[in-house]
């Protein structure tokens, strides 16, 4: 876990979160805590100059941005359950998904991780066992399966493979 990860997991109430502030007033300072109408809160956070927003929703999950201009999600987006486990995270670029994205699934320990391209996946992506052992590898192009999906079993042998181009099996 990371800074900002440990932080957001730590923060219940806003009390924690104004003590925590007053520790580090180089460093953080708090914007604005607001209950939204559901009953869910959301905190925000300077660490070290970048703007954090924290959601926490009434199911458990929390959800860690960093900086949005003009209500564009842009930069660091985290979002995580409610034992504090990263369930999904990577970066926004103008509100679209950039670079390297994963995600995770805790139930049955599956997540994948791959790249974007201004919102659209592309290139190689990898689904992974919960040992880490790859399942999948699947390849995109502007958003189609193009090239080869390979599927592996736990142990590391290959499965299957088909070849896909423009969405279509050739």
């Amino acid at each position: 876990m990371d800074f900002v990860e440990t932080i957001a997991s730590q923060i219940p109430d806003l009390k924690t979160l104004r003590n925590f502030a007053a520790l580090f007033p180089d460093v953080t300072r708090l914007y604005s805590f607001e209950v939204l109408p559901s009953g869910n809160s959301k905190k925000l956070l300077l660490f070290f100059g970048e703007i954090y927003y924290i959601t926490e929703f009434d199911d458990g999950v929390k959800v860690v941005e960093s900086a949005r201009w003009d209500g564009v999600k842009n930069g660091v987006y985290r979002e995580l359950n409610e034992n504090g486990v990263i369930t999904r995270e990577g970066r926004y670029l103008n509100g679209k998904e950039q670079g390297f994205w994963k995600t995770h699934d805790d139930e049955e320990g599956i997540y994948n991780e791959g790249n974007y391209d201004k919102g659209i996946i592309t290139g190689i992506w990898l689904d992974r066992y919960e040992n880490g052992q790859i399942r999948r590898q699947s390849s995109y192009r502007n958003g189609k399966w193009e090239g080869t999906f390979i599927t592996y079993d736990r142990e590391g042998n290959i499965t299957s493979m088909a070849d896909y181009f423009n969405n279509l099996l050739v």
